[in-house]
């Protein structure tokens, strides 16, 4: 068992680091995105500002702090862009928070409740006049499936 694991050492040590490095390279990245977004947003560039923020939040890993604070600038900026009536920039900012969020690849899926207020939120901004609740429901079996696994 010890020769095994003398075997195996190297390669899981080399595994350890690049992981390691991965996950530091990364947050990084973010946190330099998330400074650049602050300063475009305080030279008024918003649209510039909105994607510096998604890219932050693209960047995740679990435990790093910047892209949950690139995602709650996100919504804080829609926010206040829809009740200037900025339509635009409020979907500019939702489509962010939205895209961002579902190219994080995890086990779980990081902020999921303001993946579903950004995408309803969306569907409202597109869409006024049926603005409703996108449901999150598991489909129910069709009539024919459920007559089928009745006679097996």
């Amino acid at each position: 068992m010890a020769r095994n694991f003398r075997a195996v050492a190297p390669y899981l040590l080399g595994v350890v680091i690049l992981a390691g490095s991965a996950v530091f390279s990364l947050n990084s990245q973010s946190e330099r995105w998330f400074q650049e977004a602050w300063r475009l947003e305080e030279e008024g560039r918003l649209e510039d500002a909105i994607e510096r923020y998604e890219w932050a939040v693209r960047a995740y890993t679990p435990f790093s702090r910047n892209p949950s604070r690139a995602l709650h600038r996100l919504q804080q900026i829609a926010s206040e862009a829809e009740r200037k009536d900025a339509t635009q920039t409020a979907i500019w900012a939702w489509q962010a928070v939205v895209s961002s969020l579902s190219v994080v690849e995890n086990v779980f899926q990081p902020h999921e409740e303001m993946l579903l207020e950004a995408e309803n939120k969306l569907a409202a901004l597109r869409h006024p006049a049926s603005a409703t609740s996108i449901p999150r429901t598991t489909p129910k079996p069709l009539e024919s499936e459920n007559r089928t696994n009745k006679e097996e």
